[in-house]
């Protein structure tokens, strides 16, 4: 796995669990294990790391030994997702209020596990009508723009910080309660493709077109970003996109959000929108669209 793993997990097993021999197995799928075994101090793995972003149990014995320790990391961290790998038929009922979000029977591989993870991980970071304005973002600014479809192929919640392609645009934005970035990466034939459907008439692009081309995606892109953003009271402001054409680029970021990754193809190849909210605080309880319609008519509302 390149780049820095942001994807940080705890298991807690009893002494002859098996789930423990996964955590190599896991590292592929970009989950670092910060620790491991049938005690564990989860305020000491909560010091490690930004934020805790899985506690797998594994109740290989039925006897819910985890339960203390879900417990402790529920009251850590209330929104960090808990998977529970079950013996069998064992009732969860002595939990009551502290229990497990997800859970899973044996036998079990850790393509399940890792599954399972990045679906909890992406819906808890970013929420999933933020992902679909996204997708219907892709697909409308190309067949409106471009004049040619786009075909979402994946979505997930990226560890790594390699681009795809030798092709970026980056584009930051902030307001009083938000911060984060955008990125386009795409192959250079694919970038090529679109300058000719928007310039048909012209002749080979060089580089500095091809980052024009880049940066005037990202722009329509982030406009879709933008608005989801006011519906939930927050009013971003962007910079000026960076453009850049490198073949080992990578998005180093400090901040312990991992981005969200949406992989697409057109124009003949693929291309990687990526989403890093460092930080999103909606201001208004509900919509502000849908209070601006709840006003009379010729009510003023003042920001």
């Amino acid at each position: 796995m390149d780049g820095p793993l942001r994807i940080y997990a705890a298991i807690v097993e009893p002494n002859d669990g098996d789930i423990g021999r996964m955590a190599e197995d896991l590292l592929a799928f970009g989950i670092m294990v910060l620790g491991q075994g049938e005690s564990i101090d989860v305020t000491n793995v909560f010091d490690e790391v930004p934020k805790l972003s899985l506690l797998i149990v594994d109740d290989a014995i039925g006897t819910h030994v985890g339960g203390s320790v879900i417990a402790q990391a529920k009251f850590l961290e209330s929104d960090v997702p808990v998977i529970w790998v079950s013996a069998g038929n064992v009732t969860l009922a002595g939990f009551h209020r502290i229990a497990p979000d997800v859970v899973l029977m044996r036998p079990l591989d850790v393509a399940a596990v890792a599954a399972v993870a990045a679906a909890r991980l992406r819906v808890a970071w970013y929420p999933p009508s933020l992902i679909e304005s996204l997708t219907q973002s892709i697909e409308e600014t190309f067949r409106s723009t471009f004049g040619m479809d786009a075909e979402i192929t994946d979505l997930y919640v990226k560890a790594s910080s390699r681009a795809k392609g030798p092709v970026h645009a980056v584009v930051p934005f902030a307001s009083a309660t938000s911060s984060g970035r955008l990125a386009i990466s795409a192959d250079l034939v694919a970038v090529e493709n679109l300058y000719k459907a928007m310039l048909p008439d012209a002749g080979t692009p060089d580089l500095d077109a091809l980052r024009d081309v880049a940066a005037e995606l990202l722009n329509r892109l982030y406009g879709r970003y933008k608005e989801w953003s006011a519906g939930h009271g927050v009013l971003p402001h962007c910079g000026t996109p960076t453009c850049m054409t490198h073949d080992e680029f990578l998005h180093r970021y400090r901040a312990g959000q991992p981005a969200m990754g949406i992989e697409f193809d057109a124009a003949g190849g693929t291309f990687l929108l990526e989403l890093t909210l460092d930080h999103f605080e909606e201001v208004l309880p509900i919509p502000l669209e849908a209070d601006i319609a709840a006003r009379p008519s010729g009510a003023l509302l003042f920001l």
